[in-house]
């Protein structure tokens, strides 16, 4: 089977180390890298190659408007952005900038089904 690879950019430790955890305890297929702020994230792209890339939304201000810049440089890798509000016009929003998902923060637990579809249906 071909391992995955997620790359994770979070500004907040516990919560960093929290989404490494739950997404290597799922599945021994599941590499992760973790960062901590938006200066890691074109250099750690381009290193890893992530199939998905789990950014704070605030790593790198402008709101995800930087998700259009790395699909553009990674077309096949999925973007799903942390945030602290999840409305559906701010899904929207997010999603005409290049995410394939918004997921607060506090929610990564439970949406974690949905995080790992995602991610395993990632053909690349």
């Amino acid at each position: 089977m071909n391992r995955k690879r997620v790359l994770v950019i979070e500004k907040n430790d516990i919560l960093r180390e929290k989404i490494a955890g739950v997404l290597s305890r799922w599945s021994s297929d599941v590499v992760v890298t973790i960062g901590s702020g938006c200066e890691d994230v074109e250099s750690l792209v381009t290193e890893t190659q992530p199939n998905m890339l789990i950014i704070d939304i605030r790593a790198c201000g402008a709101g995800g408007a930087f998700a259009g810049a790395l699909k553009r440089e990674a077309p096949g890798m999925r973007i799903l952005l942390l945030a602290d509000e999840n409305d559906e016009n701010y899904q929207k929003a997010c999603s005409e900038k290049g995410a394939d998902m918004l997921i607060a923060r506090e929610a990564f637990g439970r949406e974690k089904n949905s995080v790992m579809e995602l991610l395993m249906a990632n053909a690349v």
